[in-house]
Parts: structure tokens; sequence; C-alpha cells
């Protein structure tokens, strides 16, 4: 799994202890943009998954892993392309128009909408409403609405709702 600030990855068990009982598995990681490489962990000879944690999000990294005997320790499984910290989420699209409008009175209106085409892969919590006097060029958030309301009356073109 790959978030924005961690990656876990996974390996088989070694196909050869070499004569001896394996003690663990020891992991390190380095920045794809250069060639030193950091131990990260240190794995039992069951465990086949590691965490990294504290990543800079964006940031491509390199994994290997390294079994270990008494004797010493194997050659290093690598990864072959570099695996990049991101979440696995998007932003939501916009919600879909048209954007409808109705008088309600001579100081309020009403709008609607629908829900965006995609949530960006994540549960859509709600909606930011704006409104922009025509004179200025500066959007002001004048409300919040749960992802369930896809209706908003302004009580007062002045502002508040």
């Amino acid at each position: 799994m790959v978030t924005r600030d961690s990656i876990t990855i996974s390996w088989g068990p070694c196909k050869d202890d070499g004569g001896a009982e394996l003690v663990g598995y020891v992991i390190e990681r380095r920045d794809a943009s250069r060639n030193t490489w950091q131990r990260i962990g240190y794995n039992d000879p069951s465990t086949f998954t590691y965490t990294a944690t504290g990543l800079i999000e964006d940031a491509a990294y390199h994994f290997r892993i390294f079994a270990e005997n008494p004797v010493g320790m194997s050659p290093p499984l690598t990864t072959v392309d570099p695996i990049i910290a991101k979440s696995p989420y998007k932003r939501p699209d916009k919600p879909e128009g048209p954007l409808l409008t109705k008088i309600v009175s001579s100081n309020s209106i009403e709008c609607s909408w629908q829900p965006p085409l995609s949530d960006g892969g994540t549960t859509l919590t709600g909606y930011f409403i704006q409104r922009r006097d025509i004179s200025r060029p500066i959007w002001v958030t004048v409300s919040y609405l749960n992802k369930f309301n896809l209706l908003l009356t302004f009580h007062s073109l002045g502002g508040t709702c």
C-alpha cells in the first residue's frame, strides 16, 4: 500500500537459507535521487512485509531486502523501479451542473446542483458555498453543506445564509 507518507513492501520467503537457519530480514531504502542506502528496519524470519513511514509526499524511493543467517547477509532483493509516496486519492471533480438558481423573494435566492462525477476515490464530505460581489475579484465562503445537501437558500443577498 502506498500513501502520501508511507509505503508498505512485501516479499516472499527466502528459497535458500545457505545451510543455516535464517535470523531475519534487513530492510533498507534510498531516495531515488541519491546513492546512499539507509537501514530502516529488521523483520523476524517469518514476517514478509514492512511499512516504511515518515516519507516525503511525491518523493521516489527504492527498497532492498537482505536475508540474514548466522554466517551473514544474502545479496539484496531490490526494487527495479522507484516507488512514489503519494495519496491514493485525488480531489473530487467539480459539482455537476447546471447550477440552477431560483429567485425566492426580493432578498433571497435558491441554488441547487448535482454531485460530482468522481469523488476522488474517497467519501465526499460536503460542499463549500462561495459568493462574489460582481464588482470585486474575491470569492468569499458563505456556507458549508454536508454531502447530502444539494440545495442552499441565501436568505439575504447581503451575504448571510
